[in-house]
């Protein structure tokens, strides 16, 4: 698979889709359910992971938590 772009999928233990980590051409990372709802993104450049809603989750990359 196509590493240095594109999408990171996230598993659980039985090897199902959980989620999909995006990472967009300016740095951004857009975390998705298995379903494709957006559930946050990540914005490197103010080192911030926000919410669907664009709360406002914590510094640092968090999306993870978001699942």
């Amino acid at each position: 698979h196509n590493e240095h772009m594109g999408n990171q999928i996230l598993r659980d233990t039985h090897g199902h889709r959980i989620a999909e980590i995006q990472t967009l051409p300016d740095g951004r990372q857009i975390i998705r359910d298995a379903n494709g709802h957006r559930l946050g993104e990540f914005d490197p450049k103010n080192d911030v992971t926000r919410d669907a809603n664009g709360r406002r989750i914590g510094t640092g990359n968090q999306l993870a938590s978001l699942i």
